[in-house]
């Protein structure tokens, strides 16, 4: 069992620096409200995000026109993460948000019986998540996807359960 693993806010955008993913912008603190696997990151405002596409985002300003404008600004006031500007590098620290809990509790058991003086049979049990709990997969982390911030996995399996049984002499 452990708290959820750290999560940055990336970025489909622009630069791709030494083979690591984009980061993108951070504009205000992600207040999370209401969250639920379609929503990890909530309902409010802020966990939307700030698109690079004027059709989307009045606010976002770009220079030049054709297929590849510069954009120079796309934070319209309430998001807190917005898409990586083409002026510079993401600015979202690593590790930000927290992904799901994880939740995972095995046991086994074992019992040997004395069959004869030289001879024995060891029974044994391994239960793998015993209580069958669901622990879900890290939420979509790009802003510029359309499912951000939606859980689509599972990081956990289903219970399994595994018997034995052995005879020495």
């Amino acid at each position: 069992m452990h708290s959820g693993f750290p999560v940055t806010i990336n970025s489909t955008q622009f630069y791709n620096a030494n083979q690591r993913t984009n980061r993108a912008n951070r504009y205000a603190p992600l207040k999370i409200r209401n969250q639920s696997t379609n929503q990890w990151f909530g309902n409010d405002p802020s966990a939307a995000s700030c698109l690079n596409n004027t059709a989307t985002n009045p606010n976002a300003v770009s220079v030049g026109t054709g297929a590849n404008p510069v954009w120079v600004s796309n934070n319209n006031g309430t998001c807190a993460y917005g898409e990586e500007l083409s002026t510079g590098f993401g600015t979202s620290r690593v590790g930000s948000q927290r992904a799901p809990s994880f939740k995972n509790f095995d046991m086994a058991a074992s019992k040997q019986f004395a069959i004869t003086e030289g001879s024995n049979l060891e029974f044994r049990a391994d239960f793998f998540n015993l209580l069958n709990t669901v622990s879900l997969g890290p939420p979509d982390q790009s802003v510029s996807d359309s499912n951000f911030g939606q859980i689509t996995n599972t990081n956990s399996t289903e219970r399994q359960i595994q018997l034995a049984l052995k005879y020495t002499f």
